[in-house]
Parts: C-alpha cells; structure tokens; sequence
C-alpha cells in the first residue's frame, strides 16, 4: 500500500485559509438570499458558487505544485553542503538524482535558526528529505530538529539508540513521533542503497557499551556520483581505531574530521586508513574549545591534505561533476 504523504504545517494552514474564504463566500451569497433579496436567481448563485470552488481548487493545486528550486552552479551534480552552524555540527548531501541525505540539525541555541533557512535555499520547505540522520544527541548535533521535522517532510530518521536527559533530545522525540518517518538505529555492518547514494554504517557495533554519547556516533560513509564521503560524528580516536580493526573500505575522497577537530579526534591511523583528498571541519569562529587544535591542524599538514572549515570560510559548498571532479566554494 502506498503511503499517504503528510502535508506540512505551511500546506495545512494554507488549505484551512481557502476553505474558510469558501464559507464565508457561502454565507455571503446565502445571506443575501435569505434576508430578502428575493430578486436572486438561485442557480446564478450556485454558478458562482462552483466558479468559486474552482477557483480555490485551481489556487490549492498551483500551491501544492512542487517547488522549482534555484538554479545554482551546481545543478544537476551531486551535492555536499557543509552549513555554518557556529560550534555546531549540519551537512547535506543532495544526489544527481535528487535524493537528499542530512547529517546533524547545528546548535540548539542558534537563535537565527540557520538549518532552516539553509534548507529552504537547497530544498524548499515542505520538500521531501529522504534520510535524516543524528549522528548522537549531544544539543549541537540535534539542535533544531523538531523543527526539520515539521518543516519538511522527512522519510526516515536514523538515531544511536542512546538515550540523553536534555530538552532539546525531549522535544526531538517527540517530533519524530508524531512525524510519519520511518526510524531506525543502525549498526555497523550494514550498507543502505538510496537513490544513488550507497552507504555503509561504520559505528557504533551491535555490542556498543553506550556509555558516552560521542563515541555513540553514527558514522558513515557516503559513494554517489563518482565520489566518496566519510564523517564519524564526534567519535575519538579510540572508536577510530575500532573502525579500522573491524575492516572494511574506508578510503573516501572527502573526509568530515571528527568532533569539529578536536585532538581527540582524526588521528594518525585514521588518516591513514580514510586517505582524503580534502578534509573539512564545522566550529564556530574563536569558539571556547580552540576547535580545529592545533595538533589536528599538524597531522593535516604532515599528511599533506588541504583541510579548510566553516570558521574561516563560513558554509562550504562542494559540487561533483559527471567525471566525478570537485568543486569547492565557500561562502567568504
């Protein structure tokens, strides 16, 4: 059976507002009618009453139309968006076929809501994401979430399973409750084919002691248009080097560097291992953890890969050609 679309709030509230416009077009006909204008002809004002009508359902279906998006120097290639969420973590990924991928919602406390507005350029409100996944759910991962979830409409959600004691992960659960997305918790081993994207779960294991939320993370690694992606989240080096024993493909094109470059993150082995041609970061500008360190900053140029973040160049939009070449543009 297929499954019903849920519309979104903008589309609910929209339909409220033409069939209120259609009752009160009713009553101003009626009323007319009945308090003495006797001289109405009752089929010219039912004839006006279906031109309404058909009005109205003329403007809904122009409304409801999907969006065309706009045009950017990227369209039609595959897409990463990392967002300048502040110390916070959001990155998009877009397929040539159009199959959408989020990783992280940014900070809880962002009060521009900048994941929303960030969305709405690539997306549109309302428009399907087809995966949202949080990585854990510490509040600069999952920050704003409920909000996506109402916003857009999400397909499925994917979560660590570890429970946390804010409100903000409160709030989360709740809209993944009421949302109509499907949810899972995955673990590594498995591999998820959507649209073009093919994915591989590299952590947590199935054996996972959930004991700290960073090294809980979901990560992954992303092959689609002629590229690959890994990000790890906010998982230390010790969950790295736990990847790695475990096996598997690794070597990815574009690397997320774990937890907004700390040091206790992306070590030796693990960049070893990955191999990235490019390596990026997400912290905010002189924020109070001195995030990306200075050591993560050495073994980047020890190992000769060009690394570059949100804090210095704002939102970094990456762009793959149809010969799978990348095309960096940053916001500053």
């Amino acid at each position: 059976m297929a499954k019903r679309k849920k519309l979104t709030k903008k589309q609910r509230e929209r339909r409220k507002r033409w069939l209120l416009g259609l009752f009160v077009a009713a009553i101003v006909f009626f009323g007319g009618y009945i308090t003495g204008r006797r001289d109405v002809d009752f089929s010219q004002v039912l004839g006006k009453l279906d031109e309404a009508t058909a009005n109205i359902e003329q403007r809904m279906h122009q409304a409801d139309a999907p969006r065309t998006p706009t045009p950017t120097a990227g369209e039609g290639t595959g897409q990463v968006h990392i967002f300048d969420v502040g110390q916070g973590a959001a990155t998009l990924l877009i397929g040539s076929d159009g199959t959408s991928i989020l990783i992280d919602t940014g900070r809880h406390d962002d009060g521009e809501k900048r994941i929303i507005s960030y969305l709405d350029e690539h997306i549109g409100l309302g428009e399907p994401i087809d995966l949202l996944i949080f990585t854990h759910n510490d509040s600069d991962h999952i920050g704003h979430g409920d909000l996506v979830l109402e916003y857009f409409d999400v397909q499925e959600v994917w979560m660590n399973g570890m429970d946390h004691t804010t409100q903000v992960y409160d709030k989360l659960l709740d809209a993944v409750l009421a949302s109509n997305a499907d949810y899972a918790e995955p673990k590594a081993g498995e591999r998820v084919q959507l649209g073009v994207f093919d994915i591989q779960v590299l952590h947590p294991p199935q054996d996972s002691p959930q004991k700290d939320q960073n090294d809980e993370s979901i990560a992954t690694r992303f092959t689609f248009d002629g590229t690959s992606l890994i990000t790890t989240g906010d998982n230390s080096i010790a969950q790295e080097n736990e990847i790695i024993e475990r096996g598997g493909q690794l070597q990815s094109d574009l690397m997320i560097v774990g937890h907004h470059g700390s040091n206790t993150s992306t070590g030796e082995p693990w960049l070893e291992a990955v191999q990235p041609q490019i390596a990026f970061y997400q912290a905010g500008i002189d924020n109070r953890y001195g995030h990306p360190s200075p050591e993560t900053v050495e073994r980047m140029e020890q190992a000769g890969i060009p690394f570059y973040g949100t804090a210095e160049l704002g939102t970094i939009s990456i762009y793959i050609d149809e010969q799978g070449e990348v095309n960096v543009e940053t916001e500053r």
